[in-house]
């Protein structure tokens, strides 16, 4: 299989997140150390002089500015931010993995623009069996789909259960397809192309009740995929892969 990666919005945003926090450390490293020496220093010439005041109020002024120094250290996304952000980046590393045994008449294409957008479809595969548009999920757990309404339910920190909502990855799914036939077609290329919802997690549960677009574990992608027939000759495909590689993101 052939693979081909346009863009990452989510490994660029963890990649910016740490290298700002590294920057901030590293531009109050040099303040921290000078400002403990002085704190300390003037809290030992308070007591030797008998001044105890004086060394309260310095010691106070000192640890205060330690402490706006740490915060600003970390200030910007919480651990939680950052770790939704890991998962995901983590989440796109998943399917060209497991893809990589399918043969060289199928092309992966990773980070694909949404044609007029900011945003960017998670893998756009091309082969025999036609053009698929994956929404690629990366939770772990129960997750529950009902038509369109989705939702998920796993044990949190402690064991505590907890749910919550994931938003509409199979209406994510349907426009990022349908706004890619419509870059196709306006290109020449009456091509359907196929929404497919895909949940990456190795611990994810599925509870589908009539989904409006295929719903499966990564490990079943292959298996859907090869399964159809023939839909696109090899002229085709190729001629749909490059028309996909020259999509470019928005710049806000």
């Amino acid at each position: 299989m052939k693979v081909y990666t346009i863009t990452s919005h989510v490994a660029d945003q963890v990649a910016a997140l740490e290298a700002g926090s590294m920057r901030r450390r590293r531009l109050l490293r040099p303040v921290t150390i000078p400002l403990l020496a002085l704190t300390a220093l003037a809290v030992i010439y308070g007591l030797a002089t008998g001044r105890t005041e004086l060394a309260i109020v310095l010691a106070a002024l000192g640890l205060l500015g330690l402490l706006l120094l740490g915060v600003m250290a970390i200030a910007g996304p919480n651990e939680r931010e950052v770790a939704i952000k890991r998962a995901g980046a983590a989440g796109e590393a998943v399917l060209p993995q497991i893809l990589a045994t399918l043969p060289d008449s199928f092309t992966l294409l990773n980070g694909v623009p949404v044609p007029g957008s900011r945003a960017d479809i998670d893998h756009v595969l091309v082969g025999p069996s036609g053009i698929w548009a994956i929404e690629a999920k990366h939770h772990g757990g129960m997750v529950q789909c009902v038509g369109d309404a989705w939702g998920y339910a796993r044990l949190g920190v402690g064991g505590v259960p907890r749910e919550g909502h994931i938003g509409n990855p199979s209406q994510q799914a349907r426009r990022a397809a349908d706004s890619l036939e419509r870059y196709l077609w306006h290109r020449g290329m009456a091509e359907p192309v196929q929404p497919l919802v895909v949940f990456t997690h190795p611990r994810v549960e599925l509870s589908i009740e009539e989904p409006t677009v295929p719903i499966v574990r990564a490990a079943e992608v292959a298996g859907l995929v090869t399964r159809r027939g023939m839909r696109l000759s090899s002229h085709a495909s190729q001629q749909v892969v490059d028309a996909l590689r020259k999509l470019r993101p928005l710049k806000a």
